[in-house]
């Protein structure tokens, strides 16, 4: 006869009485670590498949939910930094300005080149409406700027261009011109 261990069911917490007999085979005592069942005065906490299925659509839908309004919550202003850009580089002199929120900012000018940027840094004002802004620089001229929303966009012009953004024929001057970007 061989001695193999076979487990047997026993009630839950409590040890088997002492050897068996299943199918002409001796079996040794089992210990079974089963939680008892419920009480009908307590009923059962744990979640059946069928309501584990719904929770985990929610939490997804809930991590989506996240995720997407992450994305979407103000891109322009990340950390306190307003961006303008004209996307430059190529075809024309790029012009990059940050405008921090403590009223300082940096107006980098750069080509496709590499190491050709030029960075200048001072303090900027903005009116009330946010329609014009002054950049200071410490060394240099004061340059005025005007916010000009055309056609979704908010391009940053100077006085003398505000009305010609605008017009059809001036694409190469929306191409050229800062906007706000993410």
């Amino acid at each position: 006869m061989s001695s193999t261990m076979r487990l047997n069911p026993a009630p839950p917490f409590r040890q088997a009485q002492g050897p068996e007999w299943i199918e002409g085979q001796r079996t040794a005592p089992v210990v079974a670590l089963a939680a008892p069942p419920p009480s009908p005065a307590q009923p059962s906490q744990s979640l059946s498949l069928g309501t584990l299925e719904p929770v985990m659509r929610a939490l997804l839908i809930i991590a989506f939910s996240v995720v997407l309004a992450g994305c979407s919550s103000r891109p322009q202003q990340e950390s306190g930094v307003t961006r303008l850009d004209n996307r430059g580089g190529f075809s024309h002199e790029g012009r990059r300005v940050a405008l921090r929120s403590d009223g300082s900012y940096t107006d980098t000018h750069y080509t496709d080149v590499v190491g050709d940027e030029r960075t200048t840094a001072g303090r900027y004002t903005l009116d009330l409406e946010q329609r014009h802004l002054t950049l200071s620089p410490e060394r240099g001229k004061v340059q005025h700027l005007y916010r000009v929303d055309y056609s979704g966009q908010q391009y940053w012009v100077r006085a003398d261009e505000r009305a010609r953004i605008t017009q059809s024929r001036e694409p190469w001057l929306r191409q050229i011109s800062l906007r706000v970007v993410p």
